[in-house]
Parts: C-alpha cells; sequence; structure tokens
C-alpha cells in the first residue's frame, strides 16, 4: 500500500483494522487493544486534515503530539513485561508501574525506545517540541505578535499564526508520526500470527468468535 500522504492512512488503518477484527478466527484483548489504537489514531488524523485544510493550525499542531503518545501506547502493548499492559489499559486502570527491562514505560521511556531499536529518530524532537504546542509559551506569544525591523505587527482574532515553512514542518511531522504506525502495527501482526495457533490450542478463550464477531463491530 502506497502512503505518500496523511489522507493514505485512512486505507491503512483500514487494512490493519480488518486483520484484527474482521478476518480474525476470534478476538482476544490484545485485537481489541489494537482497534482502539488504530480507531483513535485514524479519528486524530481526520481531525488534523480538517483543522489544517481550514488553515487552523493552532489546534492541529497539538494533534501530531496526541498522535505520538497513542503511537507509545500502541508499542507498549507489544513491549511490556509480563501480560498485564494490555488488560490495564483496556479496563482503564494505570500503567505507571508497567516496564520494560526494569524501565518504566514512560512516554519519554518510550520514544527512547522506539527511536533507538527502530531508528525512528525523529520522535524525540517531535516529543520535545510538542510540549510547545500544547502548553501555553512564548510560542504562542511570538505567533500573535510579529517583530521584524523594529516594526511591530499585532494579529487579530482570525490572523494566520504560523509562517508557510512552519505549517509545512507541522504536516510532515505529523506524517512521520503516522509512518511510524507501520512499523509497530506490522511486529504486532507478526507476532499475532506466531502466536494465534498457541492461543487456540490453550485455555485462554476469546472474548467473541466468529459466530458472535458482529457484537463488536
Amino acid at each position: 500500500m502506497t502512503l505518500e500522504k496523511l489522507e493514505d492512512f485512512g486505507a491503512y488503518f483500514y487494512a490493519v483494522r480488518k486483520f484484527f477484527v474482521t478476518d480474525s478466527p476470534g478476538i482476544w484483548f490484545d485485537n481489541l487493544f489494537v482497534n482502539a489504537i488504530i480507531v483513535r489514531a485514524h479519528q486524530i488524523n481526520k481531525g488534523f486534515i480538517e483543522l489544517t485544510n481550514n488553515g487552523n493550525y493552532l489546534c492541529a499542531a497539538p494533534l501530531v503530539r496526541m498522535q505520538l503518545e497513542t503511537l507509545c501506547r500502541c508499542y507498549g502493548g507489544l513491549i511490556a513485561d509480563g501480560t498485564s499492559y494490555v488488560e490495564r489499559f483496556m479496563f482503564g486502570k494505570k500503567l505507571d508501574n508497567q516496564t520494560f527491562q526494569g524501565k518504566q514505560l514512560t512516554y519519554t521511556t518510550l520514544v527512547e525506545l522506539l527511536s533507538e531499536h527502530h531508528k525512528l529518530t525523529e520522535l524525540p524532537r517531535i516529543y520535545r517540541e510538542g510540549n510547545a504546542f500544547i502548553h501555553p509559551t512564548d510560542i504562542a506569544f511570538k505567533a500573535s505578535v510579529w517583530n521584524e525591523n523594529r516594526k511591530v505587527t499585532i494579529h487579530n482574532l482570525d490572523s494566520k499564526l504560523y509562517e508557510d515553512s512552519e505549517m509545512e514542518a507541522i504536516k510532515n511531522d505529523m506524517f512521520y508520526v503516522n509512518c511510524c504506525y507501520t512499523v509497530v502495527l506490522e511486529l504486532f501482526q507478526k507476532l499475532y500470527i506466531q502466536n494465534l495457533q498457541l492461543v487456540q490450542n490453550s485455555e485462554s478463550q476469546p472474548v467473541t468468535d466468529e459466530a458472535t464477531i458482529e457484537e463488536v463491530m
């Protein structure tokens, strides 16, 4: 599947969801976990695209950080020690004590692990810069007051707050984060294929099966 622009990820997420839900012989917590992640990721993308198409980059920019943190949660479910991470996530329990090789799986740690283990080198920068878009900082001030050659321009309520290059950078970062999903979700797919036979032969019963799968669509 060709992924050349952000809009292409709608079809990608649909295909991955089909693999884990529609085409799966049964639904376990891992399936529901991945489904929850990609539904959220898809909805974030839709909001981002709508906002940027309308020129509202002030509201669109924080969605890059939201998308990255959603990606981190997905990766945490793949690497966490033990088997409780996914179930705790699904039941809305805190994940503060979940670890990987003794390290607590904070967002900062997950970003570092993704960057180091999978050569996703832009993620630490995107994560750090996300703070400036989420929290009121000097960036918000600079965006609303423009100073050039001692001439100060104070923007009105509907002014364009970012330069074209800044807006393009925000869109590029969102596209990059989405591309990182292909790395993590491919690992999930490989692991699921490897473990499917073992799970089917174990005492672990699916949440639902082919006869009742429509109830969770």
